[in-house]
């Protein structure tokens, strides 16, 4: 990292993804190759798994199938008769038949139906759905029912997640073979098959995450203006409440970026440089990138609230919550340790019985995770990691990671009254900064790349059988 009291050049604006000039070079086929995957995958795998995911997709169908008519669904709404015949025609994998006859009767026998024939997905703003029944339509047309043309554009959120994912890295100055190697793990893992093959609120978590990154990057880089993170972060916010964990995440490595002595005022890249970072003297905090870190974690905050209170206004008339006793564990101080390592000891992981497949990947996922964030963060100048890779990426994620799972489940508690474990699968939300952290930290070995992109391609193509 080089040091100098000259005035910072204006850069230009980059594109999303300006990676090389020529639309051949290997990051361009990189990201034609994990689009072509994963829409083989989404593809391929929807009319193979014709039963529901036990992750609440039967009320997600029931909210996609009423977009049209009502836009929002509300507490206490009961779920209507096309997500009940699919229902009880599909089933839920895991689980005994629920419902009537398939494609027979009127199904309003209340009792036969999850949640006594309530819905569920009333905690979610209408986001997702929207934006998954408007890109379902043309597959609509022509014949296509609703579920599985919903199901279908799972190869967008599948394609865009891994796409920004690889282009992050390689903003990080991530070596292209190494990007694509841990894009290919990601795509492995068991939770990028039950989010994208599924409906799922967690289907654009990787996208909005990596997205976010990227913007982050530029950012601290002096290429793009912070302020772009503000609607991100509402999106984010609104597709889904875990997502706070994203937007916590690059609001802190903005934060640090403006005070910290040793990375702050960030103003180009320098492919010379180790640190791939040119930094001008420091001359205090710059007070607009912490406004604006402040602000993206605000703004997110009140996003959630005001949904929460919009959620209360629309209750339908009469509601009563239903009490819930699922025999929930108390919320100990044993219990928010628990969580505080639950997403970095599950990296990529669903919560659900796996083949071999799935293991492999999640055990390789998890231990690159750990070894790398926990390198980069802990590391010094002597390992050959920067200050600023270590303050900007491997700090802030490391940080996050940790306070994440407790916060959520403190958070929930507040909300619900009660504490559950946390799922797994909401670990995909700090899936792409965690993947980074390794990818960055292993980029000083140099013979590392090809060995993992082979492991990585294996365990992609293993995923297909």
């Amino acid at each position: 990292m080089t040091t100098t009291s000259a005035a910072p050049r204006k850069l230009p604006r980059p594109s999303l993804f300006a990676l090389r000039p020529s639309w051949l070079s290997l990051d361009s086929v990189a990201i034609l190759l994990l689009v072509l995957l994963s829409s083989a995958f989404v593809i391929s795998e929807v009319p193979a798994n014709p039963a529901f995911s036990p992750f609440d997709e039967y009320v997600y169908a029931d909210y996609l199938d009423k977009v049209p008519s009502q836009l929002v669904v509300r507490a206490g709404d009961e779920t209507g008769e096309l997500a009940r015949n699919e229902l009880s025609c599909r089933g839920v994998r895991f689980f005994e038949t629920i419902g009537e006859s398939c494609n027979a009767g009127t199904h309003d026998r209340d009792e036969l139906y999850p949640y006594a024939g309530t819905t569920a997905a009333d905690i979610y703003a209408p986001v997702y759905f929207v934006a998954t029944w408007t890109l379902a339509q043309p597959l609509v047309a022509t014949g296509v029912g609703l579920v599985d043309a919903g199901r279908l554009v799972g190869v967008l959120w599948l394609s865009l997640g891994l796409s920004l994912l690889f282009i992050l890295l390689r903003r990080l100055r991530v070596d292209k073979v190494l990007a694509l190697a841990s894009a290919l793990l990601v795509f492995a893992a068991p939770v990028s098959f039950w989010n994208s093959t599924y409906l799922s609120t967690d289907a654009p978590t990787l996208a909005l995450s990596a997205a976010m990154g990227i913007l982050a990057v530029d950012a601290i880089r002096g290429r793009r203006s912070v302020w772009w993170l503000v609607p991100v972060a509402i999106v984010a916010v609104l597709t889904k409440v875990q997502n706070l964990g994203s937007v916590a995440l690059v609001a802190l490595a903005i934060l640090i970026a403006a005070v910290h002595p040793a990375v702050r005022d960030v103003v180009r890249a320098d492919h010379d440089q180790p640190d791939d970072l040119t930094v001008r003297s420091p001359a205090g905090p710059r007070l607009s990138m912490v406004l604006a870190a402040c602000a993206i974690a605000g703004v997110a905050l009140v996003t959630q609230v005001a949904w929460l209170a919009v959620r209360a206004f629309l209750r339908a008339p009469g509601y009563v919550a239903t009490p819930i006793d699922f025999n929930n564990p108390d919320l100990t101080p044993a219990a928010i340790l628990g969580e505080a390592f639950r997403f970095l000891l599950n990296v990529g992981d669903a919560g659900v019985d796996h083949d071999l497949v799935d293991a492999v990947t999640v055990t390789v996922l998890t231990a690159v995770c750990i070894t790398g964030t926990l390198g980069l963060a802990l590391s010094s100048s002597a390992t050959g990691v920067g200050p600023v890779r270590r303050w900007l990426v491997g700090v802030p994620t490391l940080v996050t990671a940790l306070i994440f799972g407790p916060m959520l489940a403190i958070g929930s508690h507040v909300i619900a009254g009660y504490y559950f474990e946390l799922p797994t699968r909401y670990g995909v939300v700090l899936l792409p900064f965690l993947v980074c952290c390794a990818a960055v930290y292993f980029t000083r070995v140099p013979w590392i790349r090809f060995p993992a992109l082979a492991l990585g391609g294996i365990l992609a193509l293993a995923t297909f059988l």
